[in-house]
């Protein structure tokens, strides 16, 4: 009977120690996505990682361009003046696709396939857009089509240099994650600063770029300015003037600017104290957090388990110990290794799938970068626990391996003296 019972107990350690291998590669995950993943310095130094701070203007300048410059209707037909179609284009366009792929490719949630495109030809054949309607869809302003992606680099430059961008991205970061530990109700940004870099040199030189950037001013345009000016009641008028004329209407830029500062608000309310919906998926968030906090107490109670089941000597200790520490740092690591490939492999091919049409590969490649770094940074604790576990589990097995030198039974006479000798 005891010897079932303790064969009931080691099958029993021996589950626990399988447990214990698969649970201490996701209890390092989580740990250690809970302390990375909510710690604003992880993401501060990828991005510093990927220079984003000094790239950004440059970035930011190829996204524009690249917006204004695209046409929605080239890249979601079914989208473009949809409020305007009638009803039988409609109705085409449905039978086509199907009820379910119209509504989701008219509302814009995704564009449409290679193979879609070919199946709704023939509605757009028989039932052509206006191309006049067709121009109003989404166009921007005209002055913005005179900027080119130089310009764009320049004055998001002289607006958000490094020195000013930096700030404001560790203030939002920590803002926003000092809310989500629940250390503030609300998350906001303080634009003091940046309102009074926007209000001095930096500002007016950004004006001035956009303005040089546009068509030469008009006659009529020169006479609104002048009107406008004289008048008390100055509108801005975006054209490019003369030397003489823009000696006259620097005062009028400088107070347009410094109005349009004033109404700036002081700070950036980024997650408001009363969000709609919020507080109970933050509720959820901070609950899922402290599982994941906690999570290493699953393997380090399965080996307390184990240790109550099997280990009735020091060298059953190493042997129950030993393997399953070196399996589960094992598994960690390869887990931990393998971040890395499936990362990209995602990124190729859902991430990347999913942006927007016409977004420049300079953003694509920034963001790979980013997330790539932030995964990284996860990354790195779990190889390096992982080693240790593997490491300390190799100790233990091997020294369940080493013999202890025989035990040499000591003779009587070493005990009691030397026995004289009778002839003496």
């Amino acid at each position: 009977m005891e010897k079932f019972f303790n064969g009931v107990l080691k099958f029993l350690a021996a589950i626990c120690a399988i447990l214990f291998v698969f649970s201490t590669a996701v209890a390092l995950l989580l740990f250690n996505a809970e302390r990375r993943l909510f710690n604003a310095n992880l993401y501060l130094r990828a991005f510093e990682s990927q220079d984003l701070y000094e790239r950004l203007p440059e970035l930011a300048a190829e996204m524009l361009t690249s917006a204004i410059n695209l046409n929605p209707c080239d890249a979601n037909p079914v989208m473009c003046a949809s409020e305007g179609r009638p009803s039988e284009a409609q109705a085409c366009l449905e039978a086509a696709l199907g009820a379910e792929t119209y509504e989701t490719l008219v509302r814009n949630k995704r564009t449409p396939t290679p193979e879609e495109v070919q199946a709704i030809q023939p509605c757009l054949d028989q039932y052509p857009q206006d191309p006049g309607e067709q121009a109003t869809q989404g166009g921007p302003p005209e002055y913005m089509t005179s900027l080119s992606t130089e310009d764009w680099q320049a004055i998001i430059g002289a607006v958000l240099p490094p020195e000013m961008l930096r700030p404001l991205t560790e203030q939002a970061l920590t803002s926003v994650f000092g809310y989500l530990d629940g250390q503030a109700d609300s998350a906001v940004l303080s634009l003091v600063e940046f309102k009074a870099h926007l209000g001095g040199p930096a500002g007016f030189e950004a004006v001035m770029l956009m303005l040089h950037a546009q068509p030469p001013c008009t006659p009529e345009q020169i006479v609104e300015l002048t009107a406008g000016n004289l008048s008390g009641e100055p509108e801005l008028i975006l054209c490019n003037p003369s030397d003489e004329i823009l000696e006259f209407v620097q005062p009028l830029v400088e107070s347009q600017l410094q109005s349009v500062v004033a109404s700036l608000p002081d700070e950036a309310v980024l997650i408001p104290a009363d969000a709609p919906g919020m507080e109970n998926p933050l509720q959820a968030l901070r609950a899922l957090r402290i599982i994941m906090r906690f999570s290493p107490l699953l393997p380090l109670g399965l080996l307390f388990l184990i240790t109550v089941f099997a280990v009735r000597s020091l060298k059953g200790w190493l042997d129950w110990w030993g393997a399953p520490l070196f399996l589960g740092g094992l598994t960690g690591l390869v887990g931990a290794a393998s971040i890395n490939p499936i990362y990209k492999w995602a990124f190729n091919n859902t991430i990347q799938p999913g942006f927007p049409p016409g977004l420049p590969v300079s953003f694509a490649e920034t963001a790979r970068g980013i997330l790539g770094s932030v995964l990284s940074g996860v990354a790195a604790p779990i190889i390096f626990q992982s080693i240790a576990l593997l490491l300390l589990g190799i100790i233990l097995v091997l020294a369940t391996r080493i013999k202890r030198p025989a035990r040499i039974k000591p003779k009587p006479q070493d005990i009691e003296g030397e026995i004289p000798d009778e002839r003496s």
